[in-house]
């Protein structure tokens, strides 16, 4: 039990390290919040260990959109961004893992770091 509590702090600072605002994992998150859209985060597909903002995912579906896809910017990575995501990786000779990845941050124009 004691290394699970270790392991859930590490992944938790990961998480707030990483991403701008506050980040709620699906791991820490109370069975009866709010869906993430609705709290101004927005999951990605590994939903376990990691959060994106609303802000970044509303800039990578604008980027997305500007490369073809024809989504509703909105910040919420749902199934629509996510293949979009994943068409555009595969069309860049990307890894296709609807991720957002170093390798496709760079593919959109989008800093790394937000």
């Amino acid at each position: 039990m004691n290394r699970s509590i270790k392991v859930l702090s590490a992944a938790l600072i990961l998480a707030a390290a990483t991403t701008s605002g506050f980040a709620a994992t699906a791991a820490t998150a109370p069975a009866n919040t709010a869906p993430a859209a609705q709290q101004g985060t927005a999951t990605t597909a590994n939903a376990k260990t990691s959060a994106m903002s609303r802000r970044t995912v509303e800039e990578m579906q604008t980027a997305l959109d500007r490369n073809g896809a024809k989504l509703d910017v909105d910040g919420y990575f749902g199934p629509k961004t996510r293949a979009a995501l994943i068409d555009f990786q595969k069309s860049h000779q990307l890894k296709p893992s609807g991720v957002l990845d170093h390798p496709t941050r760079q593919a959109l124009n989008l800093p790394h770091w937000q």
